[in-house]
């Protein structure tokens, strides 16, 4: 005759399985966005809400993708206070990808093209 699996059981299999992963180094998964350049402001690509506020948890895993449509004009993509800085990106559809750690501290950073900041700047907010 089999054993029966108790509740307890399998809670202490799911505790010891979760131990095991973070003493391999296993991480967080990466928290994805994407700014699109267009219409000289920057959007998420499922809103219309120009330069908006990003948010972001401390020490929280990013993964940035940068992408310029706005045809025929260059665009980069900075986070000044936080060493970001993308290429610039000619306005043919051309993407970039940069990963980094949100900062432990919460706080206001702001994230501009520097070829056009006075109408392409937006807030990443750790919070």
């Amino acid at each position: 005759m089999g054993k029966k699996i108790t509740t307890a059981s399998l809670s202490a299999l799911a505790l010891v399985a979760t131990a095991l992963a973070l003493m391999a180094g296993a991480s967080a998964p990466e928290h994805e966005i994407t700014l699109i350049a267009r219409n000289m402001a920057f959007y998420t690509p499922d809103s219309d809400v120009a330069n908006p506020t990003l948010k972001l948890a401390p020490r929280e895993e990013v993964r940035f993708t940068f992408i310029n449509l706005d045809r025929g004009i260059d665009h980069d993509l900075t986070v000044a206070d936080l060493g970001l800085r993308s290429s610039v990106l000619p306005g043919d559809g051309s993407s970039m990808t940069m990963s980094f750690r949100a900062p432990a501290q919460p706080g206001r950073h702001e994230y501009t093209c520097e070829l056009h900041g006075r109408m392409m700047k937006g807030t990443l907010l750790v919070q």
